[in-house]
């Protein structure tokens, strides 16, 4: 019981208390408005944050934000996987992606090369219960890209 009570307690804003939301409006915004489009719930303290790296090669490093929104259509445990990109290039043109999806896979981490980016995922192996992916891969940060490594 101790355990729900502390994370309960954690999800709890209080005024003046330090919280997991950027203080960038815009994208605490376009991350709010997925999760009402689907129905769901977003929370920040999940989210997988990349901004040291130069995607678009204009010399600034941009931002790159994976989050999930979880309830989809308004309850229950399906979730969807979302990369938002901000380049420094462009900051009024926000890309939001899908990348993953409960028995899909789920994106986990951030890594940029040669200013591509590439995600490292757990994949969803046809036996896995829904709750636990257990195999690894890798995904470009777009979902259309032909080239995608699961490890099975």
């Amino acid at each position: 019981m101790l355990p729900f009570v502390v994370l309960a307690a954690a999800l709890i804003t209080v005024p003046g208390m330090p919280t997991c939301r950027l203080a960038d409006a815009h994208t605490e915004d376009l991350v709010a408005a997925k999760a009402v489009e689907l129905k769901g719930t977003e929370y920040c303290q999940f989210r997988v944050y990349d901004t040291l790296d130069d995607i678009d090669g204009d010399g600034h490093d941009d931002f790159v934000v994976l989050f999930t929104v979880e309830g989809i259509d308004g309850g229950g445990n399906d979730h969807q996987d979302f990369m938002l990109v901000l380049l420094s290039s462009a900051p009024d043109r926000p890309t939001l992606l899908k990348t993953g999806e409960r028995g899909v896979r789920d994106p986990v981490s951030i890594e940029v090369r040669q200013r591509r980016i590439i995600l490292g995922t757990r994949v969803y192996r046809p036996r896995d219960a829904m709750c636990c992916p257990s195999g690894r891969g890798t995904s470009p940060g777009a979902p259309h890209a032909k080239h995608r490594r699961e490890d099975h």
